[in-house]
């Protein structure tokens, strides 16, 4: 499970304003340079020493609505939560569930939604079908079977009238080329909208 660590917010300004434009490579760290001064290295960034920082981590600039002052760290720097897919922000295309992360991963410190991004390898072993005038799939993640509920509204408006074998391969390829974000709606679920 991702962990979420506070930082207080003048340094998401700093951060944002070019003010820790120094890498440290022995610290693994970020200089503070004041533009208003030659010199002034007092602070450093600095989330591998602060913390036990792991890759998909959150990092939390004091934000207080939804995931306002949030970002994820990607290894090596901070980066922005996605906003293509959510305005309030989301888990970024490519920290994907395999793996590396199970589809909870982000589930308590990713607010207002639970989007998550699957593996290629994952989106090829989907298996999709028809039951029940609804379209459905299955996938193994980490030995673990997923249900997904596949809504198909975008790719045929009129329900499952068509014949479903058709259906069932246009899903199938649609999901395999456009590589959709999944939500993770709690245990052993997925639902992807298409």
């Amino acid at each position: 499970m991702a962990k979420e660590y506070q930082y207080p917010r003048w340094i998401e300004s700093a951060l944002q304003n070019g003010y820790f434009s120094e890498y440290n490579n022995e610290t693994k760290g970020w200089k503070y340079k004041n533009p208003n001064k030659e010199k002034s290295y007092k602070f450093e960034f600095n989330p591998i020493k602060d913390h036990d920082i792991k890759r998909g981590d959150i990092i939390n600039f004091e934000g207080s609505y939804r995931n306002e002052g949030k970002w994820i760290w990607g290894g090596t720097k901070i980066e922005n939560l996605y906003t293509e897919v959510d305005d309030y922000g989301s888990v970024p295309p490519e920290f994907k569930v395999g793996k590396d992360f199970q589809p909870n991963h982000w589930i308590d410190v990713v607010d207002h939604n639970s989007i998550i991004w699957l593996e290629d390898e994952l989106i090829e072993n989907i298996e999709v079908y028809a039951e029940d005038n609804n379209m459905y799939g299955r996938v193994k993640i980490f030995d673990t079977n997923y249900n997904i509920f596949i809504d198909c509204y975008r790719l045929n408006p009129h329900g499952l009238k068509k014949d479903n074998n058709i259906l069932i391969k246009d899903v199938k390829e649609y999901i395999q080329k456009e590589k959709p974000c999944f939500n993770y709606v709690g245990k052993r679920q997925l639902e992807v909208y298409i």
